[in-house]
């Protein structure tokens, strides 16, 4: 299935589209990841698209950047807005995975 030619976000809901990505191939999912929209259902559907093993460190840091990271830069994590919570701890979770090496090829 490749991503961009037969998924549609449109009125999904965040069940259908991690179903959607779960039919995904790996080079899809890279794309999906780079364009994947933070309004939607990015904890539960970039969550598992970043866990994912053959998921490269270009494309980790794309969707990183698409989260808009700097939202969060100076604010401790107690004052971070209820409604934000999933999307910084997404955030962190890519920054922790970035700096063990899960993306490093090998």
């Amino acid at each position: 299935m490749t991503a961009n030619a037969e998924l549609s976000w449109v009125g999904g809901n965040e069940v259908e589209h991690l179903q959607m990505v779960r039919r995904c191939e790996v080079k899809d999912l890279c794309d999906l990841a780079r364009t994947y929209d933070w309004g939607l259902y990015p904890e539960a559907v970039l969550g598992w698209v970043i866990a994912q093993k053959g998921i490269d460190l270009a494309t980790v840091l794309s969707a990183f950047v698409n989260g808009d990271p700097m939202r969060f830069n100076s604010l401790p994590r107690r004052d971070v807005p209820a409604a934000h919570r999933a999307d910084g701890q997404l955030l962190d979770a890519i920054c922790k995975r970035i700096n063990c090496g899960f993306y490093l090829p090998g």
